[in-house]
């Protein structure tokens, strides 16, 4: 068999040929036109470039790439088609109308597909900054972390800081009184998104203020005063106290006895001598009447019983709150026992020709006891009228644990316990006197006898008009 080597060789490089072209047809990515451009675009979250975010292109063919510091990206050398964008990575609280957009190269040319976003701000941070419970104001508070605020306190001490991305922040005091120190003055938390949580710094008061018990007199007539010994107490007492404000402001000064408040003296919040609010340069005096002996003439009953009390002095500021400072002094109340009276007439009063009032008919007479003695009561008492500087005239006995009322008729056989054919004699008064009583375990009152109704002047004759 005879082979044309010669045309065989033409044909295997036509086959070659024809093959390399097909090859070369298949291999292209630019639909057969040869048109190639750019996709390009810029991430921004709230005008700030997002740097490091993924970006894909995807159609005629694929790319992935990142974001640079300027939040830019470009895929370049694309063939012709349609492509579709992606962006991904970008910051787990950031919001975009889309994160995926077309982009079209028709001929070579660049197309700029840009990525705009905003963070999602649901979060917060609230808190209160304090001293013993009390608010303080106008403390600066400051926010660093992912955002960068400043805000100061509410004059309850409170503050906000609303609509915050989630992240790791910093909240920071400053700006307070020096007379106050915190624990810390920062504190670090981590935010989630629409998250709120709290913050509160609580302060310790470095108080200056101090009161002080320094005396205890008891007034006398005519202004005088005299030392009064703590370990025998009675009736009214001046209580001297020595305030010294320091750097505090001054709110108020109480002075307790037993727990109970029996004087105080307030300021206003002015700055300065004769403004309400003392002088920071000197120590001054309060100066307390307190009555040890208080009652209630109605009933009889004692405010203080006797025995051992405290006397408190309380100052409160406006930094360290209601007891910024205390001080106390022992005492021994030893009050005596009495009684007081109230008198009713069946008529009158009436007043005489000499000008002075009489009442007639029966007499009433309410006996009040008045016990500081602890745990004692009254069972017993005798009331006795007496002429003033004169013999005793009538006498009754009652008995009670209360109030005690006696009843001197106007009418009957005249005898001691009544006021029958009775007057006064003119130019002279008559007393109402409770000339003894027991209490009700048997003992008897001491410092007894004791007037309790004087002057009276009684007509049961009618020798004055109206009796």
């Amino acid at each position: 068999m005879k082979v044309n080597l010669g045309a065989t060789l033409g044909s295997l490089r036509l086959f070659l040929s024809l093959a390399l072209l097909g090859a070369t047809i298949g291999c292209t990515d630019d639909g057969g036109t040869g048109l190639r451009g750019t996709v390009q675009g810029t991430v921004l979250l709230e005008g700030a470039p997002v740097a490091g975010a993924a970006v894909d292109v995807s159609g005629p063919t694929s790319r992935t790439t990142t974001t640079d510091g300027q939040g830019r990206y470009a895929f370049g050398d694309l063939p012709s088609g349609a492509y579709v964008v992606t962006l991904s990575g970008a910051p787990l609280d950031a919001s975009f109308p889309a994160t995926s957009r077309t982009a079209v190269i028709t001929r070579s040319e660049s197309v700029q597909v840009d990525f705009t976003g905003n963070f999602i701000r649901t979060a917060s941070i609230t808190g209160r900054v304090t001293s013993r419970n009390e608010g303080l104001a106008g403390v600066r508070v400051t926010l660093s972390g992912v955002d960068s605020l400043t805000t100061l306190t509410a004059v309850d001490g409170k503050f906000t800081f609303p609509g915050l991305r989630a992240g790791r922040y910093e909240v920071t005091i400053s700006e307070f009184s020096p007379s106050i120190t915190f624990p810390s003055t920062r504190t670090e938390l981590d935010l989630a998104i629409g998250e709120s949580l709290p913050v509160t710094f609580d302060g310790i008061p470095q108080l200056t203020a101090t009161v002080v018990i320094r005396s205890l007199t008891r007034p006398l007539p005519g202004g005088q005063v005299e030392p009064v010994d703590p370990q025998n107490v009675r009736g009214s007492i001046n209580v001297t106290l020595t305030v010294d404000r320091g750097e505090d402001t001054v709110e108020r000064v109480e002075l307790l006895l037993g727990g109970q408040v029996v004087a105080q003296q307030s300021f206003n919040d002015l700055v300065g001598v004769g403004e309400g609010q003392p002088d920071a340069a000197a120590p001054f005096d309060l100066v307390f009447l307190v009555n040890t002996a208080e009652f209630d003439e109605s009933t009889g009953t004692t405010r203080f019983r006797n025995g051992s009390r405290t006397l408190t002095a309380r100052l409160a500021t406006r930094e360290g709150g209601e007891a910024a400072w205390t001080s106390s002094f022992p005492l021994v109340l030893r009050n005596p026992d009495t009684f007081v009276a109230r008198l009713s007439a069946e008529k009158g009063p009436v007043a005489g020709a000499n000008g002075e009032d009489w009442v007639g008919g029966a007499i009433t007479v309410d006996v009040v006891p008045v016990i500081y003695t602890a745990g004692a009561a009254v069972s017993t008492v005798v009331l006795e009228l007496r002429r003033f500087a004169g013999p005793m005239l009538r006498e009754r006995s009652a008995a009670g644990t209360g109030v005690i009322r006696f009843i001197f008729p106007a009418t009957g056989p005249a005898g001691t316990d009544n006021v029958v054919g009775y007057r006064t004699p003119d130019g002279s008064f008559d007393q109402f006197r409770v000339r003894a009583a027991t209490f009700t375990d048997g003992t008897t009152v001491a410092g007894l006898p004791v007037t309790v109704i004087t002057p009276v002047r009684i007509d049961a004759v009618s020798a004055v008009p109206g009796n």
